[in-house]
């Protein structure tokens, strides 16, 4: 459990309200295009600028901060800073996504002070956006108990329906 101050905690909540005020309606046919969407948003901060790193490019990838776990590399799509703060971008159109996208950002918390999971619900029924309606919910319950507990705080939305 880290500490919830700082600089890097700062950049981190700066990352989520600029991410919460992204419509992420737009239509988008893949993660990559959210990721760029994304980027785009973040990079209007004039704070968060200067320490992003993507992959939207071969050189940027290059840089990134590559989390050794298990035998394998792991790579978030976004970072700020090399040990501050990993954005992971999950369409979530299955369980499987979901259990996924929650697996990356336990990892992404080995190196990483912070995760941040951006989940983009592009279920025909919005069934993930849905069964966090209720803050009584025991999903939301989990989603407060990663961010109290273990750093990864969640933006979650509805995505384009293809």
């Amino acid at each position: 459990r880290g500490d919830k101050k700082g600089d890097h905690f700062e950049l981190a909540l700066k990352a989520i309200h600029q991410i919460e005020n992204t419509d992420l309606l737009k239509k988008a046919k893949d993660e990559k295009t959210y990721a760029n969407i994304l980027v785009t948003a973040l990079q209007a901060s004039r704070k968060l600028k200067p320490h992003l790193t993507d992959q939207t490019t071969l050189e940027q990838d290059k840089k990134m901060f590559r989390v050794k776990a298990f035998g394998y590399d792991h790579v978030p799509d976004i970072t700020i800073d090399n040990d501050g703060t990993a954005i992971e971008i999950k369409l979530i159109d299955s369980p499987d996504d979901i259990r996924d996208c929650i697996g990356q950002a336990l990892i992404y918390r080995f190196s990483y002070r912070f995760a941040i999971m951006v989940m983009v619900d592009i279920t025909k029924e919005r069934l993930f956006v849905e069964s966090l309606r209720s803050k009584d919910s025991k999903e939301a319950k989990m989603l407060r108990e990663l961010c109290d507990e273990l750093n990864i705080m969640s933006v979650i939305g509805p995505g384009f329906n293809r």
